[in-house]
Order: structure tokens, then C-alpha cells, then sequence
């Protein structure tokens, strides 16, 4: 089911040194805004690279070491959970945003789950393995109280594209938010060699093909990277199957988004579901004021001074990030609340 309401500000459809110091300064700037089921069979014919983290086990262990993670509990004896995943800031700081409010507000379990950027994670957003997020995925869903059958998934920007792609064959979720993510498989973030080529996620000890940066536009603006790839992938297997999803999805984008074009890759994962006839209910919001920075529980108040550097930096105006801070905070509880919980 294919859901579209329109409306006038916010829509609702289903449709060299010096450069390495500007790019490792922006996402510095970004720091505080922050199973397997049947189908992983169509996920191994993908052309993969050998990734350099091979000792799976290793990462496996690294899920329950202190600081990497924070587990939010409800009161109560069986509530659904949610695994909450951040971006290219690293770190969990959006998921603990998130954790105590829903597990308080909606009596939900929360785990928000680092995967790159503190200590004893790898410091780039390179070939992190998927068998990381899976065994994360199946620790939340054996903790007491958990209700195994109503598990979510929500991202922003990089952990916005890691949720649709963990749900598009690697776990079943019940429901997943993607704010401002992406509809391909990206190359990976080198902090120290931005040239370097890699894919951000791996699997079986491979990279995951993916679509490379776009040098050719210059480099004034991260957002020249990742223009031309949502018009021109490099093959099919950079797409993120979303079609594969078997659960209720929602997007928020916005239409000033100076990182990646969130707005177009929003549409075109709303393309590919109707394409494909997707049976689950699918929701956009998109807000034409703001940029890439927005969604977290409204008792958190950025001050004003942050926000201006912060929005300079990611797009949108202090309007636009307010009203689409609000409505996405609204309409994201509305999506829990039908969704997620029993």
C-alpha cells in the first residue's frame, strides 16, 4: 500500500590538504546532530571485494563492550525494540537522543548501536560488516521483554541507507524510519584518504559493490559527490533492493539538503516500490526548507548560535529545521505508535 497526501510545506507522498581539512572538519561538525532471513541467498552473487575486516567473531564480541552501545529499557514485561543506527558523525549520540524519550514516552526498548568513530571501532566508515548489525539485531531481540515479533529499525544519512539495507534481506523488521538516506550503497568515508575506494558495508568477508564518489563537479560542496549517482548508478547491484523490505517504511528528506541529494534519492525509492508493487504501507515527507540535519525528540533544544552553524554547514533554514524537526518528531511517533507497537 502506497500512500500520497500533499500538502503546502511538507509533503507526504511515496514518491588536497586543504580539502581533507574542509571535509574532516564537516563531519567533526556533525558530531552532536547525530536473523537472516530467507532472502540473504539473493544478496550473494554480488560481484563482492575482499574487505579488510575479515574476523567477524571480533565484531561480534565488540556489540556488548561499554561505550559502543546503550541499551534503553522500558518498565513492563514484554515491549517491541528498536535498533537505532547513526551516521557518518559516528558514534551513538542520535540514538541516545532517541533512547530515553521512547523508552519512557512509548514504553519501547532501544538499543542505539555505534559501528565506527570511538574507541575500539574502526575510525573510517569503511567495510563495516553486516554480521555486525545482525548479531546487534539478534541480541535485541533475545533480551527479556522483548517481543521478538515487533522489531524496528531507524537511521539518519549513512545509517538512514544502513537501515533499508539491513532490512532489505539481512533482518525482518516490523517497521523502518530512513531519515535523509540514501538509495544506493555509497562508497565508504576515509577520514585520513578521502580518495581511498572502498565500499561502506561488507558482508561474508566481501565489499558490497557500490556507487563511487563523483570527483568531476569539483569539490567546493560534499553534495558534488553524490549528485550524479542516483541519475547514473554504476550497475544495478548499487541500488538498495528495497523491494525486498517486507515491512512498513518512512522517509524524511529535505529539499535544501547541502550533503546528498535526500530529496531525489527519496523518490527514487519510492519509485522502485511502486515499480514494484510493494504491498506495505510507504510514507515520504518531504520539507523544502530543510536541509540535511533534522529529527530528534523535541526536548532537545540545539541552541540558536549551533543550529546557524550547524544548518550553514548541512542546508535549510532555522525555520525550515524547526518546522521539519517537529512535524518529522510527530509523524515519527504516529508510525511507532501504528506500527511497532502491539
Amino acid at each position: 500500500m502506497i500512500v500520497s497526501l500533499l500538502r503546502r510545506s511538507v509533503e507526504y507522498s511515496t514518491r588536497s590538504s586543504s580539502l581533507l581539512g574542509l571535509i574532516t572538519a564537516f563531519f567533526i561538525s556533525l558530531l552532536i546532530s547525530v536473523t537472516i532471513v530467507s532472502s540473504l541467498s539473493a544478496q550473494q552473487n554480488l560481484g563482492l571485494e575482499e574487505s579488510q575486516y575479515l574476523n567477524i567473531s571480533t565484531w561480534d564480541s565488540l556489540v556488548l563492550k561499554p561505550k559502543i552501545w546503550d541499551w534503553y529499557v522500558p518498565d513492563g514485561e514484554s515491549f517491541p525494540a528498536i535498533l537505532v543506527l547513526g551516521g557518518s558523525e559516528g558514534g551513538n549520540g542520535y540514538g541516545r537522543n532517541w533512547g530515553e524519550y521512547l523508552s519512557e514516552s512509548l514504553d519501547m526498548a532501544v538499543l542505539a548501536l555505534s559501528y565506527h568513530g570511538v574507541d575500539g571501532l574502526p575510525e573510517n566508515l569503511e567495510s563495516i560488516p553486516l554480521e555486525y548489525f545482525i548479531f546487534a539485531w539478534d541480541w535485541m531481540k533475545k533480551q527479556n521483554g522483548v517481543d521478538s515479533s515487533s522489531l524496528g529499525i531507524m537511521g539518519v544519512s549513512k545509517g538512514g541507507e544502513l537501515a533499508l539495507l539491513l532490512g532489505s534481506g539481512f533482518v525482518q523488521a516490523s517497521a523502518i524510519v530512513a531519515v535523509v538516506p540514501s538509495s544506493l550503497i555509497w562508497q565508504g568515508i576515509n577520514f585520513s584518504n578521502w580518495w581511498e575506494k572502498k565500499s561502506s558495508w561488507s558482508y561474508g568477508g566481501k565489499d558490497l559493490p557500490f556507487q563511487p564518489y563523483d570527483l568531476s563537479r569539483g569539490f567546493n560542496k560534499i553534495l558534488n559527490f553524490y549528485l550524479n549517482g542516483p541519475e547514473n548508478p554504476v550497475s544495478d547491484s548499487v541500488i538498495i533492493p528495497v523491494e525486498r523490505i517486507n515491512a512498513p517504511i518512512l522517509l524524511f528528506s529535505g529539499s535544501e539538503d547541502l550533503i546528498w541529494p535526500s530529496e531525489n534519492m527519496c523518490s527514487k525509492i519510492i519509485h522502485r516500490l511502486q515499480k514494484s508493487n510493494y504491498q506495505s504501507a510507504v510514507y515520504h515527507l518531504n520539507f523544502p526548507d530543510a536541509g540535511h540535519y533534522f529529527h530528534h525528540p523535541t526536548s532537545i533544544v540545539p541552541t540558536e548560535e549551533w543550529l546557524h552553524r550547524t544548518l550553514s554547514d548541512t542546508g535549510g533554514s532555522l525555520e525550515g529545521y524547526k518546522e521539519a524537526n517537529l512535524a518529522s518528531f510527530e509523524k515519527t511517533i504516529q508510525f511507532l505508535k501504528e506500527y511497532l507497537i502491539p
